[in-house]
């Protein structure tokens, strides 16, 4: 037997990687002179505070004669500037079910300050409950200043033998040394996958003969691994990127099977058919599913009577969207009750989004089950089925051979438009007859705005004219949420330097059609001499600055959807204005038809007209494309704060 169980843990442990560097070493309340003589962290001299040291390490034991996961964890850092590290509250995550929980135990921290110690009271130490299975503990280190040192160890004894944990290298801090290892017992095979833009310094694999054993059951042996970085910079937030979980260096564990002393094998790595089966049967989102004879009856008859097959399904849409109340939950995977729901006129994610779904199938239109997850959680595997990746749920329909997908929860959405928060890649089609697949999600809906503005010079020598906005698709959305949010004044105001007046907004509730926003207004006009200039692009809110300042990349661009922004320009001059230079003709195109800007200018009597039109045909592009997309922005914004119509008297 325990041979049998060397042979799996070989097989399943990473790879040696032959790097030569040497494990380091520290332990709680011991501070080197070298700490304290860090003044200032040379790799990155703008950081708050830095990780000197840190180390993680899981172990088996018996405890109270059940198995358990211990997890020990220390960490040390240095603290340059206490006004800008965020560090100072730490938060400890574990994990619970209503019939057990993880145990944190064990919680020292302490600040030295030179050598003055402060240790923080177990008093000060309280529980928060984030979800319903997830709750922190929380400390506050004490008498924290620039030039602490601040440490803290702690212990987790988990009964959740899937629940082995991962270990970030990366944090919000750099790392001058961050160490994780641990010793799995042969009955255990976990998948390890590492990500993130750096290799791993240290990587060692060895058996442990005998490490683990369970009194008159037997022995196995352990596969012992530890796994190292040095230097790890700091994790900073990108414009336009996904979760930071997709790019951080970060080892993750999966657990696959375990084996019984007497030889039993239970599997717990799932293909995407074992889900399948699974969700026939539970009681939470597999039952809810089957609930299309009970919308049958409490929909409007009317509404499915519609012989229009895609007008009927836009009218169940509206109807299920109009009916709910998001609660705010996400939950997808218990408390999933769509009678209920239906009945309080309020729910969770997954039970207005299955009431579509079922009232779809009572009105014969062939609908799925979608797993999804929102833009700030990893793209979910593409290797096997991790369901906690997911966290959102929508519906997906195929009519005349054209696919959409749906979500019923807000009511500023319309048929075919999702929510900006899940355009994170992709969807799982739960297909159970079929067997499920992956869907892309991309915009169903063209993203249009369209703007026409109408200018002329009034006796004052101001310019003044009218302006008339049209929102289409994500667009549309994305500007009623503002209004909802932020009031009709936000509108007025945005980003613009000077007062609009007269404004009237369209369609603002009626979301089927597309929103306008129209308006006038009057801005000085810049004179020099016997000439005005006039700047064309200045009611053009979206170009306003450059998007990408930095000078260069680490990861991936996302946009989310694509999109298409014309601003077209009538201006009317008087007879006794001469027209002394307009602008040229401008074309910047992105490679590979991923997009293009064009501005042209055409002058025709006393009337100059231009139209510029920017087209993004393409949402993600890779961290090598980072050059080429900065100057392309660089480019448009720069084009707009240059172009500059100048006239005279005649």
């Amino acid at each position: 037997m325990k041979s049998f169980l060397v042979v799996l843990i070989t097989f399943f442990s990473l790879s040696v990687s032959g790097q030569n560097k040497e494990r380091k070493d520290a332990s709680f309340g011991k501070i080197t002179q070298e700490d304290y003589a860090l003044k200032v962290y040379d790799k990155d001299t703008t950081t708050a505070a830095v990780v000197l040291f840190e180390k993680g390490r899981n172990t088996f034991e018996i405890i109270g004669n059940y198995i358990r996961i211990v997890k020990v964890v220390y960490k040390k850092i240095k603290v340059f500037d206490v006004n800008r590290y965020e560090g100072i509250e730490v938060s400890i995550p574990y994990y619970h079910t209503k019939q057990t929980s993880e145990k944190v135990v064990d919680i020292k921290a302490v600040t030295h300050n030179g050598t003055e110690k402060k240790y923080i009271d177990e008093k000060i130490i309280f529980d928060v409950d984030l979800s319903e299975k997830w709750s922190e503990k929380r400390f506050t280190f004490p008498d924290v200043q620039d030039g602490s040192i601040i440490e803290y160890t702690y212990r987790i004894e988990s009964p959740f033998i899937f629940n082995f944990g991962n270990w970030d290298f990366q944090g919000d801090i750099p790392k001058m040394y961050s160490e994780f290892s641990a010793d799995i017992p042969g009955i255990y095979m976990y998948n390890r996958s590492i990500t993130g833009l750096k290799k791993l310094d240290i990587e060692e694999s060895a058996i442990k003969k005998n490490c683990f054993e369970i009194s008159g059951k037997g022995a196995a042996d352990c596969d012992s691994s530890v796994y190292a970085m040095y230097d790890m910079p700091r994790y900073s937030e990108e414009p336009y990127m996904l979760a930071k979980e997709n790019y951080i260096s970060r080892l993750s564990y999966q657990l696959t099977q375990t084996i019984n002393f007497d030889g039993d094998i239970k599997k717990y790595a799932k293909s995407w058919e074992d889900v399948e089966n699974e969700f026939s049967n539970e009681k939470d989102m597999g039952r809810q599913l089957k609930y299309a004879s009970y919308f049958q009856k409490v929909i409007p008859q009317e509404i499915f009577e519609i012989s229009n097959e895609k007008e009927k399904a836009t009218a169940i849409y509206r109807f299920i969207r109009d009916h709910y109340t998001w609660n705010e939950n996400y939950r997808i995977f218990s408390d999933i009750r769509v009678k209920d729901a239906y009945e309080k006129g309020k729910g969770n994610i997954a039970e207005i989004n299955l009431a579509l779904i079922n009232t779809l199938k009572a009105a014969g239109i062939e609908a799925q089950l979608a797993l999804s997850s929102t833009r700030d959680y990893k793209i979910p595997s593409s290797v096997f089925p991790v369901l906690t990746e997911f966290n959102y749920v929508l519906a997906y329909l195929t009519i005349d051979d054209k696919t959409y997908l749906l979500d019923a929860t807000d009511k500023l959405l319309s048929f075919g438009v999702l929510p900006f928060k899940v355009f994170n890649t992709k969807a799982r089609i739960m297909d159970f007859e079929n067997g499920s697949y992956w869907y892309p999600i991309n915009s169903q809906t063209r993203n249009i705005n369209y703007t026409e503005v109408k200018l002329s010079i009034n006796e004052d020598l101001e310019i003044e004219g009218d302006v008339k906005n049209m929102y289409s698709g994500q667009l549309a959305y994305a500007k009623r949420n503002l209004i909802r949010d932020e009031g009709l004044n936000s509108i007025s105001q945005e980003s613009v330097d000077f007062e609009l007046y007269n404004e009237v907004i369209e369609n603002l509730d009626d979301v089927k059609k597309p929103l306008i926003i129209s308006h006038s207004f009057v801005s000085d006009l810049e004179v020099r001499g016997n000439a005005l200039y006039i700047y064309p692009f200045l009611l053009n809110t979206n170009f306003k600055e450059a998007i990408f300042k930095s000078e260069e990349r680490l990861y991936p661009i996302d946009f989310g959807y694509t999109k298409d922004i014309t601003y077209a320009i009538d201006f009317t001059i008087s007879d006794i204005y001469q027209i002394l230079d307009v602008p040229k003709n401008k074309h910047y195109i992105l490679p590979n038809g991923a997009g293009e800007c064009k501005v042209f200018f055409d002058i025709s009597g006393n009337k100059i007209s231009c139209r510029f039109r920017y087209q993004l045909k393409k949402t993600s592009f890779y961290a090598s494309e980072y050059d080429i997309l900065k100057n392309f922005y660089t480019e448009i914004v720069s084009l707009q704060e240059n172009s500059i119509i100048k006239i005279g008297k005649i």
